[in-house]
């Protein structure tokens, strides 16, 4: 199926009329992860230290441009318990959070009644949720360096989550390897359809309207990498009609 196709389905998904409204729920998902953001940047250690990083990096670059030589001082990372704990826990409850929102975005593409309740649904795979998005990032890491085997690992395992939401009764690494099998000879095209979207990333990043671009590429994203799943399993939801109205 063509990307095109995908993301005229998505956006139909989207666009059609329920109660409760989409864009609501997304709006409430998207402050829970603010929320959880600012928790890890203010009160962790990591957070702080990257932060702090992140400030100095800003702070050469600009001394670089205007002709002086910029600090290579690192900032102090001091260990704590507390510092550790408001990185860890708020990270696994953004892992938990966003696999909810997959189980909510799921469920409206199948065509059922989905709730607000459905954001927190994730815990019901708590255990299996934090495997699968543990194995991913650390072997997305281990590649991170050169690049293209990070991206080969993120197509590799990218339908683990839907697998497990299919089979609730399976075990987390039979959700990767599942979906390693299932992307043979379609990674090439994954990687196409993640490279479509760089587009809104990027303009998701602009201060002022970033919170807004999220509101709409978020489901929008969602549904469409939803759709792509739906193709490769040849699962095929009625399509729902595409409406302008009653948006809010």
């Amino acid at each position: 199926m063509r990307i095109r196709e995908l993301k005229r389905q998505a956006r139909a998904c989207i666009l059609t009329p329920r109660r409760p409204n989409l864009f609501l729920i997304s709006m409430l998902y998207i402050l829970l992860l603010i929320a959880l953001m600012l928790l890890v940047t203010n009160l962790s250690t990591p957070g702080r230290f990257l932060s702090e990083m992140m400030t100095r990096s800003v702070a050469a670059m600009d001394t670089l441009r205007r002709g002086g030589t910029p600090t290579t001082e690192l900032p102090a990372f001091v260990f704590s318990f507390p510092g550790i704990f408001f990185f860890v826990v708020p990270l696994i409850f953004q892992w938990i959070l966003e696999l909810g929102y997959l189980i909510y975005a799921r469920g409206t593409v199948k065509g059922e009644t989905m709730s607000y309740r459905s954001l927190f649904e994730g815990f019901n795979y708590f255990f299996k949720a934090i495997v699968i998005r543990f194995v991913k990032a650390m072997l997305v890491l281990v590649g991170l360096p050169l690049i293209l085997p990070a991206l080969w690992v993120l197509a590799t395992f990218s339908q683990a989550n839907l697998l497990l939401l299919d089979n609730p009764d399976r075990g987390a690494f039979w959700c990767l390897n599942q979906s390693r099998r299932l992307m043979r000879g379609h990674k090439i095209a994954y990687l196409l359809l993640f490279a479509s979207f760089l587009g809104w990333e990027l303009l998701a990043t602009v201060p002022f309207i970033s919170y807004a671009v999220w509101l709409w590429y978020r489901p929008y994203s969602t549904f469409t990498y939803i759709g792509y799943y739906n193709h490769l399993t040849g699962q095929t939801p009625q399509e729902p009609e595409w409406k302008r109205p009653g948006m809010f």
